[in-house]
């Protein structure tokens, strides 16, 4: 009976772990890492985010979402950030090292990176 019992517990559990990991996860890493960037990125507030985002539309001919410009550029600025040897926590490196939501043509890259990084 308690073996059953056992194989039941696992049953439930082992699935239900697999869950939160692939699916849960993800958006608990994003949620934290994003309220640490958002004032390492945007030190001007709001404005800035605002003036980022349609430059970002005005580049890629607003194919794309306000939340997954953001993404993006969340990502490749803080990869220059980390890329500075400036300790950032778990939560947003792991969410700098995942793949962004969306991805760019050559051209709209160059003019991403010419617009907006100057890692150096």
């Amino acid at each position: 009976m308690d073996d059953i019992t056992l194989l039941f517990v696992f049953a439930v559990i082992i699935p239900f772990g697999y869950f939160i990991s692939r699916r849960k996860m993800p958006l608990i890493v994003r949620s934290k890492a994003v309220e640490i960037l958002e004032d390492i990125v945007f030190p001007k507030g709001h404005q800035q985010k605002q003036e980022i985002v349609n430059t970002f539309h005005d580049i890629t001919n607003h194919r794309f979402k306000d939340e997954e410009v953001l993404d993006y550029y969340f990502k490749m600025k803080g990869l220059c950030i980390l890329g500075r040897n400036c300790h950032l926590n778990f939560w947003v490196k792991n969410y700098l090292l995942s793949p962004s939501l969306i991805k760019l043509n050559y051209f709209e890259q160059l003019r991403f990176f010419e617009t907006f990084l100057r890692c150096s």
